[in-house]
């Protein structure tokens, strides 16, 4: 049996006064958005490589949280902006 999925996207209350979502809230949901799509553009990235055996291999045997990406890697900026945000 196959469960429904469920909508995923962030839900905007409006403010106290009803005015809608704040200015926060919408650059919230436009963030979450935007990291999706490149996650998704990551995994792609990633799927049409060559290299999934030597990553996984580099994943194994590193520290992710510090360890350079590998000089073959197709996304070294989203590794290393995740990182910067973990580290």
């Amino acid at each position: 049996m196959t469960m429904p999925l469920k909508n995923s996207r962030p839900t905007i209350q409006p403010d106290r006064k009803g005015r809608g979502p704040t200015t926060h809230q919408r650059q919230s949901a436009s963030s979450a958005r935007a990291s999706l799509n490149d996650a998704v553009e990551a995994v792609i990235r990633c799927q049409g490589c060559g290299h999934s055996d030597d990553c996984a291999l580099w994943l194994k045997r590193v520290d992710v949280a510090t360890a350079p990406p590998p000089d073959h890697c197709t996304n070294p900026q989203l590794i290393r902006r995740l990182q910067e945000a973990h580290g």
